[in-house]
C-alpha cells in the first residue's frame, strides 16, 4: 500500500506491517513500534538520498513487519564502490542520530525514558544492519569490497551464507529465552526475514553476472569513461567462467594464449559477452577464435 512519495521515492506499508502494528497497540508496545519504524524510515531514506547522489534512482521503499527496505536498481552491477557508500548511509544515519541525541542530552537533558529508547533502537538498528551478511547493510558493504577482488557470484554466496548464519543465531536466541520463559516474537519475525532474503541472494547470485554486464553499460553512459582490467585467458576456457571473472565497474580485455603461453588475440568484453549470448555459457573462447 502506497502512503506517500519522497523526492520521487514511493513509501510503501506492507499489509502486515499494519497487523503488527495493530498487535503493538493491544500490548501496548505501540510507542517502541513507532519509534523504530520511524528511525527505519529515516535509515532507508539516507539509502535513497545516496543512490541519488551516485546518479541512481530509489524506486521506492517498502516498510516490512520487520524492517525495512530501499530498493535501488543497477547498484552493484554498475559500481561496487556506490553500493558501499549507499549501504553505509543507512547505519551512518542512525550513528548520526546517536551522536545528535547524546549532545541535545548533555545541554538540554531530555525525559529519561524516552531518551533511553530511542538511544537503545538506534544502536540495535545500527548494530544489526552493520553485520556482514546479506541481505543487510554490512553484508552489501562487504560484497562491494570483495568484488574488486573475487568472483561476485562466489562473494554473494559467502555473504548470503553469512545471513542464513546470523538468521540461525537469532532464531537459537529466540527458542533460548522462550526456554526461559521470555517470547520476543520480533527476534523471531527478523531471523525469518534474514533467512528468506539470504537465501534469495543465494539462489540469484549466478544471475548477478549478467545483471553486471547489462549496468555496466548504464553506468559508462552517465560516466563516459571506465577503469580497464587486463585477463590473460587459454583458449580453452568456457565463456561462462571467464565472464565470471568481470568485475562490476570495469571494462576488460582478455588476452588468448597458447599451451606456450603466447599471445594469439587480444578481445574486448564486448565481443566475449556477444559470443556468450549467442553460443551459452558451455562454449569455449576457441570458437570465438575461429570466426
Amino acid at each position: 500500500m502506497r502512503v506517500a512519495v519522497i523526492a520521487g521515492c514511493e513509501i510503501r506499508v506492507n499489509w502486515l506491517f499494519l497487523a503488527v502494528m495493530m498487535l503493538a497497540a493491544l500490548t501496548g508496545y505501540l510507542t517502541l513500534f513507532l519509534l523504530a519504524f520511524a528511525l527505519v524510515l529515516l535509515h532507508e531514506l539516507c539509502h535513497a538520498l545516496a543512490a541519488r547522489a551516485f546518479g541512481f534512482a530509489a524506486r521506492e521503499i517498502e516498510l516490512l513487519p520487520f524492517g525495512g527496505v530501499a530498493r535501488i536498481d543497477g547498484l552493484l552491477e554498475a559500481n561496487p564502490t556506490a553500493e558501499i557508500l549507499i549501504a553505509a548511509a543507512g547505519p551512518a544515519c542512525n550513528l548520526l542520530l546517536l551522536m545528535a541525541a547524546q549532545t541535545i542530552n548533555a545541554y538540554f537533558p531530555l525525559p529519561h525514558v524516552q531518551f533511553q529508547l530511542f538511544i537503545e533502537t538506534n544502536i540495535a538498528i545500527a548494530a544489526l544492519n552493520l553485520l556482514p551478511a546479506l541481505p543487510l547493510d554490512g553484508g552489501r558493504m562487504l560484497r562491494g569490497l570483495l568484488a574488486r577482488y573475487f568472483d561476485l557470484v562466489r562473494v554473494t554466496r559467502g555473504c548470503a551464507v553469512s545471513g542464513l548464519a546470523v538468521a540461525a543465531l537469532l532464531a537459537s536466541a529466540f527458542l533460548w529465552a522462550a526456554f526461559r520463559g521470555v517470547w520476543n516474537l520480533s527476534v523471531l519475525l527478523i531471523a525469518a526475514f534474514l533467512a528468506l532474503s539470504a537465501w534469495r541472494e543465494f539462489a540469484e547470485a549466478p544471475y548477478l553476472t549478467y545483471r553486471t554486464l547489462a549496468g555496466k553499460r548504464g553506468s559508462l553512459r552517465r560516466e563516459k569513461v571506465l577503469p580497464v582490467k587486463q585477463l590473460v585467458a587459454r583458449a580453452d576456457m568456457e565463456l561462462g567462467m571467464l565472464v565470471r571473472r568481470f568485475s562490476p565497474g570495469y571494462y576488460h580485455f582478455v588476452t588468448v594464449v597458447d599451451d606456450a603461453c603466447r599471445r594469439r588475440v587480444t578481445l574486448g568484453e564486448e565481443q566475449i559477452i556477444e559470443a556468450l549470448m549467442k553460443w551459452g555459457a558451455d562454449e569455449p573462447l576457441e570458437r570465438l577464435l575461429e570466426e
